[in-house]
C-alpha cells in the first residue's frame, strides 16, 4: 500500500500550521477536546441561553445538524403561529387528507364508514347490491356530482340520529328532504295528506 503524504494544514482552532495526513484537521489534543466543547453548547439565537446541544432538534441543513433555536423557543415559535393562523393548518390537514384519499380511496372510505355509522366497505357494498345500486325511496342512481372527481357521488348512508341504527342507502336529494324533515313520520304525512288535498282540487 502506498502512504498518503502529509499535507500542510491549517488548525480551525488555534490557526497554526501543521503538518498532517488527509484525515486530520487539528494539530494537537488540546485543540480536539477544545472544538468537541464548543460543539457540545450552543446559544440560542432567539432567547440568548447557552444550552447543550441536545437541547436544539436535529436539522441536517444547519451547522452541525441541529437549529440554531432551542426546543423551548420553537415550539412556542410554533404554538404563536397556530394561533395566529389557524386556518393555515385546516388547509394543511385538508389537503393532507385530499392526497390520502387519492392514494388510498378504498382504506379512506372505510375508516370513514367504520367511524361514523359502525359498518365497514364490505356491508356498504352488500347493502348497496342489495338495493341494485339505487336509492332505497326514489329507485334512482344518485346525481350529485363530486367536485373533485367530477364523477357521481356514492348513495349516502341514512341512519337513526337516536339509535344510530343504519336503514339502507339514500341519494342525496332524499337523504337532505328527510333531514329538512326531521325524520318525522307525523310531518311526513302532513306532507302527503297536503299534496293530495291540493291535487283533488286541480
Amino acid at each position: 500500500m502506498v502512504a498518503t503524504k502529509l499535507q500542510d494544514k491549517i488548525c480551525p482552532v488555534c490557526s497554526n500550521h501543521f503538518q498532517g495526513w488527509n484525515c486530520n484537521v487539528l494539530c494537537s489534543t488540546e485543540c480536539r477536546i477544545t472544538l468537541n466543547l464548543s460543539i457540545r453548547i450552543r446559544t440560542c439565537d432567539k432567547c440568548g441561553e447557552t444550552k447543550p446541544i441536545e437541547e436544539y432538534y436535529m436539522n441536517n441543513k444547519k451547522t452541525f445538524n441541529r437549529t440554531l433555536t432551542c426546543r423551548i423557543c420553537e415550539q412556542k415559535e410554533r404554538l404563536e403561529f397556530k394561533q395566529q393562523n389557524p386556518e393555515y393548518h385546516k388547509m394543511i390537514d385538508n389537503n393532507r387528507k385530499r392526497k390520502w384519499g387519492k392514494l388510498y380511496p378504498e382504506k379512506c372510505t372505510n375508516t370513514r364508514l367504520k367511524g361514523q355509522y359502525g359498518i365497514t366497505l364490505d356491508n356498504y357494498n352488500e347493502m348497496l347490491d342489495k338495493q341494485n345500486g339505487t336509492c332505497a325511496i326514489c329507485n334512482l342512481k344518485e346525481t350529485k356530482i363530486s367536485k373533485e372527481t367530477g364523477d357521481p357521488k356514492r348513495l349516502a348512508v341514512d341512519h337513526c340520529h337516536e339509535t344510530g341504527k343504519v336503514r339502507g342507502l339514500l341519494c342525496f336529494h332524499c337523504n337532505s328532504s328527510l333531514g329538512k324533515f326531521k325524520d318525522s313520520i307525523e310531518l311526513l304525512q302532513n306532507a302527503i295528506d297536503y299534496l293530495k288535498g291540493n291535487n283533488d282540487d286541480i
